[in-house]
């Protein structure tokens, strides 16, 4: 027959075997205390992750093991676990708590585990873009904020000219580049309840500005009410102020308009029309970097 005894220290006990028929044994046993596995996990930093994306971790494990070894024991704190001695390398797909253990057990069932808390925080995703395009040199240039998952925003608009201007802390602000070139503006994206951030950088070409006057100012007009070149229009791009002036053959200005919001009718100034014949028109115009430009020439009204 056999007896086990549990919950035993390590030492040396005497053992008394008695049988039936009163005969007895006696014995010295020596019971030693095998160490549990040593484990650890090494520590790791704080991590981000985008929406939509997953962040990847390798994990180590540390301390000693007894040469006996019985296998290791990874949980990710997700439902998932690997078996293998080598680091695993895990990929989250969306921010939390994970609580990540590392078990291990020794051939003659003696075991250990320890656990770290895994803080997955939620990244932002970084982007804008700008307008008008192309961007030009003097006009103002809309930088529109496309980040997700952000509340604060940190712009470098790569002008060291434009000085303190140079940066801004605006969800969607404005810049105007001072001169030609190529700009290499940064956008950090920040959320403050993780403390992550996000960068996206776009290279901007400021070309000169894309101020002019129509090179077709029309040279004949027939206003008859027939709704076939009716009108005398005057088209131009990137201007603040266009004004033109019609004169007759003897230099008599007979009416003046606004060129970006009216055009001429082929009517003077009291309203009568105008007479068939040549006409002599001035154009003067300002850009919206204030550069200054002009036309004239001449234009036949037939009716």
């Amino acid at each position: 027959s056999s007896a086990a005894v549990g919950s035993l220290s390590a030492g040396t006990y005497t053992v008394t075997v008695t049988d039936l028929n009163g005969c007895s044994v006696v014995s010295n046993v020596a019971i030693t205390k095998r160490p549990p596995p040593k484990v650890g996990i090494v520590p790791v930093a704080a991590t981000c992750v985008q929406a939509g994306d997953s962040l990847c971790i390798q994990f180590f494990g540390s301390g000693s093991v007894p040469s006996k070894l019985g296998g290791y024991l990874w949980s990710f704190g997700t439902g998932d676990t690997s078996g293998k001695f080598i680091p695993p390398v895990y990929c989250y797909k969306k921010a939390g708590n994970y609580s990540v253990t590392l078990s291990s057990k020794d051939t003659t069932g003696c075991s250990s585990d320890t656990t770290i808390i895994l803080d997955v925080k939620l990244k932002p995703w970084a982007d804008f873009i700008y307008n008008p395009y192309p961007a030009q040199e003097g006009v103002v240039t809309n930088l529109v904020n496309q980040s997700v998952n952000s509340d604060s925003w940190a712009w470098n608009f790569d002008d060291p000219k434009s000085g303190i201007d140079s940066t801004s802390q605006g969800k969607n602000p404005v810049h105007t580049f001072g001169d030609t070139g190529v700009y290499c503006v940064k956008l950090t994206a920040t959320l403050s309840t993780s403390g992550c951030s996000a960068v996206d950088v776009g290279c901007i070409h400021v070309v000169h500005t894309l101020c002019s006057l129509s090179d077709s100012i029309p040279n004949v007009f027939t206003p008859n009410n027939d709704a076939i070149n009716d009108e005398f229009v005057v088209k131009s791009n990137g201007m603040q102020y266009v004004t033109c002036e019609i004169f007759d053959r003897w230099g008599i200005k007979v009416t003046d308009f606004n060129a970006l919001t009216s055009k001429w009718t082929g009517k003077l100034g009291g309203g009568s029309p105008a007479p068939e014949g040549t006409y002599f028109y001035t154009i003067s115009g300002t850009c919206i970097n204030d550069k200054k430009l002009v036309a004239h020439g001449f234009l036949t009204l037939l009716r």
